[in-house]
């Protein structure tokens, strides 16, 4: 973000569902997706906090989330509050197809 704002230029950054499982910590259990929707609300809501310091806008991408992925996309995106897409996105791409 710090090379986004010196650039002057929006970022996307990208979250996946193993790097929010490990964002959330590995002690907690993942075997309904919950470890990874904690890690991932937790990222998106760390991004949107330094985001606005940094001031500028950033997209939270979900790295093309697998068909199978889709209960933790829908856990996230819910719990991230999807209407903030002025600082926030989560892009699923292809996989509700």
């Amino acid at each position: 973000m710090e090379a986004a704002r010196d650039a002057k230029s929006p970022v996307i950054l990208q979250v996946s569902q193993g790097g929010a499982a490990f964002f959330a910590g590995k002690g907690l259990a993942n075997d309904k997706q919950q470890a990874s929707i904690a890690g991932a609300v937790a990222a998106a809501n760390h991004v949107r906090a330094v985001a606005e310091s940094y001031g500028i806008p950033v997209v939270l991408h979900s790295d093309h989330c697998a068909k199978k992925l889709l209960p933790w996309f829908d856990g996230a995106w819910t719990q991230c509050g999807a209407t903030d897409a002025a600082v926030l996105t989560l892009a699923c791409r292809n996989a509700r197809g």
